[in-house]
């Protein structure tokens, strides 16, 4: 898994994904179940509105549909009618006798005179908006209603039906009119037994309005601003959402009470609609989603609760008894369940068993520093033992070659006895301060010179901290040039005796031992096959260095550059 991917994020997190892939089926089912319960709904709303509507218009579409039946079915007899000395009037009269829902009914001939009429009044209908509707497809009449706000005889409001009326051979003769009371035509509201605010009107295939629930103003206020009533006439039945004249967003329900003819309009609150659309895919999905977020915040402080703080406490342990090696003194988790109880005291015995076997490593290794100290400090004592033999042996020496010989050897061996020294004074037996080291060894050989009044020493080191396979060749190499500087040392232009030994660390790391003194009178002997000679050029191996030694100008010099160990030479287990 690749860094920040799933495998690396918290076990929290993953717990919540994992949860959130698994509810998401059962989250998408529900969504898709609720929405579609919605559309049902809102379809059940909308079915509820146009069947209100058209509770609410059923007069008018039950005398309209009678209407236009009786007026298909008076128009023959009206046309024989006509042709009779005594006209057409009776048999209106008669008509109008058995039906009492018509207040007028007349036969209006195509130039807009009346014939006959069942009052026996007769008018003069020509220029009317009544006869130029009826008139407007002469070619082609149909069938229609209007409202008339006076009608003949009684002034009052009527809702006039009309029918073309044609003879046997199909030709146009004229229009049969049967005008009904309006106020017995108006919708019932109150049989819908409703306590929203409703208002239903209805009209014709003109976009007149025919009756309403309301006076003319009021209607026409609650109508939608953007959507004309003729242009609701070839839609069919239908319920939509838009806003009225006032700006209100309201439902409407349209429902055709006799096609192409009649029709009603019904203007409801917007809330007499279920939620559709977007809103309602919306409003569907609140609850599953707020389901989906509860289920996943039960989780996650159930989780929480009962697995992530006891772990994130036995990981505070960890973290803890990691720097300071100490536990708490009781459990933590005595309350989580038994399977993180018992990874906690696994945790403590594990942490108990380390502790144990530090304190026996530490112990082990105190007495390995000790012995291994004891060890370093007899050998120096014992190299010692050695010079005090060699220098009993120099005072019994007679020839002065031999006491040469073994005054160098005494210091080569004090050398040596120096390493150790140091060593067994260390803390860290493993890494020497070569600085410190060389300095010492320095001054000593300078010291144990028979010239050791007349020459000035002058030393400078940098901490240079080598292992011992290092440091004894180093120190070995040191002893042998500064031998040599010493013996060939001598008074400068200005009478003074110097020697100067510099250890630094060159700028790649790399030490750098140079070893100077001022020469006297006596020339530089040139021994290559010295024995001093071939212990430096021995340990010049052994560093793996590279050296320079001879005469610079008026000075003596030996000048060692030697790369420094990074890491110990493996033990070797003899």
């Amino acid at each position: 898994m690749t860094p920040g991917g799933f495998g690396q994020r918290g076990l929290t997190t993953r717990v919540l994904i994992l949860l959130s892939v698994a509810l998401f089926p059962f989250a998408a089912t529900s969504v898709f179940l609720t929405y579609d319960n919605a559309r049902q709904a809102e379809q059940r709303s909308e079915l509820a509105l146009l069947l209100l509507t058209e509770r609410a218009t059923n007069d008018l579409q039950a005398v309209v549909q009678r209407g236009y039946g009786a007026a298909r079915g008076l128009g023959q007899a009206i046309l024989l009618a006509t042709r009779r000395s005594d006209g057409c009037d009776a048999e209106l009269a008669d008509f109008q006798s058995r039906f009492q829902v018509y207040s007028v009914i007349s036969y209006i001939g195509l130039d807009g005179q009346v014939v006959c009429a069942s009052n026996g009044e007769r008018f003069d209908l020509t220029g009317t908006p009544m006869m130029e509707a009826l008139t407007e497809n002469i070619s082609d009449p149909r069938s229609s209603v209007m409202r008339n706000p006076s009608g003949q005889g009684t002034g009052l409001p009527v809702i006039v039906i009309t029918e073309p009326v044609r003879d046997v051979d199909g030709t146009l003769q004229g229009f049969l009119s049967l005008s009904v009371p309006e106020d017995t035509l108006l919708p019932t509201m109150d049989t819908l037994a409703l306590d929203s605010p409703v208002t239903i009107v209805t009209f014709n295939h003109r976009g007149q309005i025919l009756t309403g629930t309301k006076d003319d103003d009021a209607a026409r206020a609650a109508l939608p601003a953007e959507t004309s009533l003729m242009d609701l006439t070839d839609r069919g039945a239908q319920v939509f959402v838009a806003d009225d004249a006032t700006g209100q967003r309201r439902t409407y329900g349209v429902v055709p009470l006799l096609p192409d003819v009649a029709f009603a309009l019904s203007s409801w609150p917007e809330a007499a609609l279920v939620t559709s659309g977007p809103q309602r895919l919306l409003a569907t999905s609140i609850l599953p989603a707020l389901m989906w977020l509860a289920s996943l915040f039960v989780a996650f402080v159930a989780l929480d609760r009962l697995v992530i703080r006891h772990i994130r406490g036995l990981s505070r342990q960890m973290r803890t008894f990691a720097r300071t090696r100490r536990l708490v003194a009781r459990p933590v988790m005595r309350t989580a369940g038994h399977d993180l109880a018992a990874i906690e005291r696994e945790f403590r015995d594990m942490a108990q068993s380390i502790l144990q076997d530090e304190a026996r490593l530490e112990d082990n290794l105190r007495e390995k520093n000790i012995l291994l100290k004891e060890v370093h400090h007899r050998v120096k004592n014992n190299l010692q033992l050695i010079t005090s033999i060699m220098n009993m042996q120099m005072r019994k020496a007679t020839d002065d070659e031999a006491r040469s010989m073994l005054r160098r050897l005494q210091e080569r061996v004090l050398t040596l006895a120096s390493v150790h020294r140091v060593l067994y004074r260390s803390e860290d037996m493993n890494r020497i301060d070569a600085g410190q080291l060389i300095r010492d060894l320095a001054e000593q050989l300078v010291a144990m010179s028979p010239r050791s009044s007349e020459i000035r020493l002058r030393v400078e080191t940098t901490p240079i901290e080598l292992f011992p396979d290092q440091a004894v060749p180093l120190s070995m190499l040191c002893s042998e040039a500064m031998t040599n500087a010493i013996r060939y040392a001598g008074p400068d232009a200005d009478g003074t005796t110097q020697i100067h030994l510099a250890l630094v660390r060159g700028g790649n790391g790399e030490g750098q031992l140079t070893i100077t003194s001022t020469l006297g009178a006596a020339p530089v002997p040139d021994n290559e096959n010295g024995l001093g000679a071939q212990l430096i050029r021995a340990f010049e191996s052994q560093l793996s260095g590279t050296l320079r030694m001879g005469t610079e100008e008026d000075r003596y010099a030996v000048r060692l550059t030697f790369p420094v160990a990074t890491q110990q030479a493996a033990t070797q287990d003899y």
